[in-house]
C-alpha cells in the first residue's frame, strides 16, 4: 500500500519545519510527500529543502509543486491531483502530527476495506504548541451519538446540515478522487471530500487525537475557542449567506453523475434541502416577521441545518 501526503504551503517559513519533520519522523513512514506551494513570497521553500536535505537517504519521494496563486481550495485540488499513492493524508504546513498517526489511520483502511476516509480529533494548541484546552470535536460538539451517525446510513445527511471534519486530520482512498474532482468553488476541500465519502458509507471517524492543530491568528481555515460575547458579535455582524442553494445544487449535480452512488432517499432529501435553502433566502426583512418564519420552520432547520443555531443566525443576520 503507497502512502502519500497532499502537502499545501503559503508563506509557512514560521512553521513549515515542524511540520515536516512531524512527518517524516512518524512510527510508519509514507512513500511519498507533495507539496503545492500557492505563490509563497517568504523562504518557506528553500526550508522544505532544506528539512529534506537533513533526511537525506532517509526520505520519501518529494515532488514541489509551484504556480500561479490558486486559493487554498484549488491548491488541495493540484496536490491531491498528483499523489499516487492508494492513500492520501491532507496536511496544512502549521500543525504537528503526532507520532503514530499513520500507523492509527492505516490500521483502520487495512481492518476495513469499505473505508474511503477516515479522520481523526485533534488537540487545539497555540503558535508555541501550548495546549489550549479543547480539542478539534469538542469544537464541533463531537459526540457518540454524532459520531456513530457519521460512520452510519445519516452520515450524508449529517454532514448536509454542517461539516465536522477537519481537513488536517483527513486521510482516503486514492479512488475517492473519482467522485470528488474537481473540487468546487462553494465547498472547502475537506467538507467536499468528507460529504463525497458519506455518500457512499465510506467515512470512518478516530475519536483519538492524532494531529496537534495550531491556532495562530494567521490560519487560511481555523478554529479558535471563541466567548459567547465573540459568538453574539459576529452574529450580529454577519450578512446572509446565499451560497447555501448553489452548493447543494452543485452537490445534486456530481453525485447524479455517478451512478449507484445515491440511494433515492438521499437524493430526495437533497431535493428538499435545496427547497429550505430557497425559503431562507426569502427570509422577510423585519425581524418581528422573521421570528415567526423561523418558528413555523423550526423542524426544517433541525432537518435541513445546524438546528437552531442556523435559526439564531438567520434571526440576527443583517
Amino acid at each position: 500500500m503507497k502512502l502519500s501526503v497532499a502537502m499545501c504551503t503559503y508563506n509557512g517559513e514560521r512553521f513549515v519545519i515542524e511540520q515536516l519533520r512531524s512527518i517524516l519522523e512518524q512510527s510508519k513512514k509514507v512513500n511519498e510527500i507533495i507539496i503545492s506551494d500557492d505563490g509563497s513570497s517568504d523562504a518557506t521553500l528553500d526550508l522544505v529543502r532544506h528539512v529534506f536535505a537533513d533526511f537525506a537517504g532517509k526520505v520519501p519521494e518529494l515532488k514541489i509543486l509551484t504556480g500561479e496563486r490558486l486559493g487554498i481550495v484549488h491548491n488541495f485540488s493540484r496536490a491531491v491531483s498528483a499523489c499516487t499513492g492508494d492513500i492520501i493524508f491532507l496536511c496544512d504546513q502549521d500543525d504537528v502530527w503526532l507520532p503514530n498517526k499513520v500507523e492509527v489511520i492505516i490500521s483502520v483502511f487495512e481492518s476495513q476495506p469499505d473505508a474511503l476516509l477516515v479522520c481523526s480529533d485533534a488537540r487545539l494548541v497555540d503558535a508555541e504548541l501550548h495546549d489550549l484546552g479543547k480539542s478539534q470535536f469538542q469544537m464541533v460538539r463531537m459526540s457518540d451519538g454524532l459520531r456513530r451517525s457519521l460512520e452510519g446510513e445519516n452520515g450524508f445527511e449529517m454532514l448536509l446540515c454542517r461539516n465536522v471534519v477537519t481537513g488536517a486530520t483527513v486521510a482516503f482512498r486514492r479512488k475517492l478522487l473519482d467522485l470528488a474532482l474537481p473540487f468546487l468553488d462553494e465547498w472547502l476541500h475537506d467538507g467536499w471530500l468528507a460529504i463525497m465519502a458519506a455518500a457512499q458509507g465510506g467515512l470512518r471517524v478516530i475519536n483519538t487525537p492524532l494531529v496537534l492543530y495550531r491556532q495562530h491568528g494567521g490560519n487560511q481555515c481555523g478554529m479558535k475557542p471563541e466567548t459567547f460575547a465573540n459568538q453574539l458579535a459576529q452574529a450580529l455582524s454577519r450578512t446572509r449567506e446565499t451560497s447555501g442553494c448553489e452548493r447543494i445544487r452543485q452537490l445534486i449535480d456530481r453525485i447524479s453523475m455517478a451512478t449507484g452512488s445515491l440511494n433515492d432517499r438521499r437524493m430526495k432529501h437533497l431535493r428538499s434541502a435545496l427547497a429550505f435553502e430557497k425559503q431562507r433566502q426569502q427570509l422577510p426583512s423585519s425581524r418581528a416577521e422573521r421570528f415567526f418564519f423561523i418558528g413555523f420552520m423550526a423542524v426544517k432547520y433541525w432537518r435541513y441545518a445546524d438546528g437552531m443555531r442556523s435559526g439564531a443566525k438567520d434571526f440576527l443576520a443583517r
